[in-house]
């Protein structure tokens, strides 16, 4: 148990430092708007690449966070239906969706990876203002969906644990008020 203990902090330390990066490169964002806009309006020589690193940059962001919001339970839920459920219904519900999710995103991380492996392999570029290989693009997709996958199989194997002690805890009360 201790392996996975240790294995489970080594996972989430990887994860804040994702998020981490994500909010560097936000960061990095606001400074090159600011520089586009000046260089824009005082100076009337805007530089073409901003916008497109700013893309690129955007792609990462998304994929280096998701992970951190979905441990943090911050992704967006349709809770409207499951208030009405009873409480084992909802840790049920909450299982079904964790699991669904970890399966999704394995799809992702498999298909992301197959199409950032062909870029590589066929060393595709990206035209626009800068020539940057595909392959650099997508490379953040397969690693934040394989993260995302780990996490949402977490939260399962967690739910699954939290219900069976609920129906386990539900069992020993009904028994012990059979037996009063």
């Amino acid at each position: 148990m201790k392996f996975f203990e240790t294995m489970a902090r080594i996972f989430d330390r990887i994860v804040d430092g994702m998020a981490f990066v994500a909010g560097l490169f936000s960061i990095a964002i606001m400074v090159l708007i600011c520089y586009l806009v000046i260089m824009r309006y005082i100076f009337s020589n805007p530089p073409a690449w901003i916008l497109e690193i700013c893309e690129y940059l955007l792609i990462y962001i998304t994929f280096l966070s998701a992970t951190w919001l979905l441990r943090q339970n911050g992704h967006v839920r349709v809770d409207l239906f499951l208030t009405w459920l009873s409480e084992y219904k909802q840790k049920t519900m909450r299982l079904l969706t964790s699991i669904v999710g970890g399966l999704s995103c394995a799809l992702l991380t498999w298909f992301s990876f197959l199409v950032t492996l062909d870029n590589f392999s066929r060393k595709i570029l990206s035209i626009q203002t800068l020539s940057v290989p595909k392959w650099i693009l997508y490379a953040i997709i397969p690693i934040g969906a394989l993260f995302m996958t780990i996490e949402f199989f977490r939260q399962a194997f967690s739910e699954f644990r939290i219900i069976k002690e609920y129906s386990h805890d539900l069992k020993t009360k009904s028994v012990t008020e059979k037996g009063v």
